[in-house]
Order: structure tokens, then sequence, then C-alpha cells
């Protein structure tokens, strides 16, 4: 190990031309490029292995977030019947959105507001 360490450190003492510009630099300093086609290492195929399974994961949390939104819709439709199932059945010979019926319980038991939510959408 102590080898390899005074290997690397010999690099910086080893001065070199640049062939393009004519600079004197460190050896240390150069990046070196190779025109070649490279061989794969275990190293590249693990990455590849990695940025496949990362795409994986990508995919099945948007599948994820997809499923839990329909199921969020689903959820949200029956509701309204379950809430109507629940409630007086004065209420419920009323007719109203069972969103629009408001518990205050205080001086007044109900407040009921014709279509206050119709077209309202609410977000979790």
């Amino acid at each position: 190990m102590n080898e390899l360490l005074q290997t690397f450190q010999s690099f910086r003492r080893i001065l070199c031309i640049c062939p393009c510009c004519g600079e004197l630099m460190r050896l240390s300093d150069l990046h070196l490029r190779y025109t070649g086609k490279v061989p794969k290492t275990w190293l590249d195929e693990h990455e590849q292995k990695l940025l496949t399974l990362q795409k994986r994961e990508d995919r099945f949390d948007e599948k994820e977030r997809e499923i839990r939104n329909k199921s969020v819709e689903r959820g949200r439709k029956k509701v309204p019947a379950l809430v109507q199932k629940c409630l007086c059945p004065e209420f419920t010979n009323l007719n109203y959105d069972p969103y629009d019926i408001k518990a205050l319980m205080h001086p007044l038991d109900f407040v009921v507001f014709n279509r206050l939510m119709q077209g309202v959408c609410c977000q979790i």
C-alpha cells in the first residue's frame, strides 16, 4: 500500500509539456482521454444495473401514485352514499347533498347550505 502511495506522490514531481498548447504541467494534473472503445468492467455493468433499477423504481412509484389517486376518487364517490345512510331520516327525505349539511350543535344543531360544494373538488 505504501508503494502505491509513493507512486501517486511521484506523479506530482514528473513534469511534461502539453502537445497542443506547449504549457508545462505536472503528470498528476493531466486529464487523459482514450479515443478507442473502452472495454466494460464489472463496475460499468454494476452502474448499468443500478440505473435500470432506478428506472424501474420510478415507474413503480408512478404506477403506485396513479393507483392511489384512483382509489381516492372511488372512495370519494362512495362517501355521499355512506353519509346518507348515517343521516337522520329527516335529512334523507330532504334530498340535500350530505356535504352541504354542517353540524354546529350549539345553538343550532345543523345548517344546510344548498349546493355549497357543487363543482368543488377537495384535494388531499
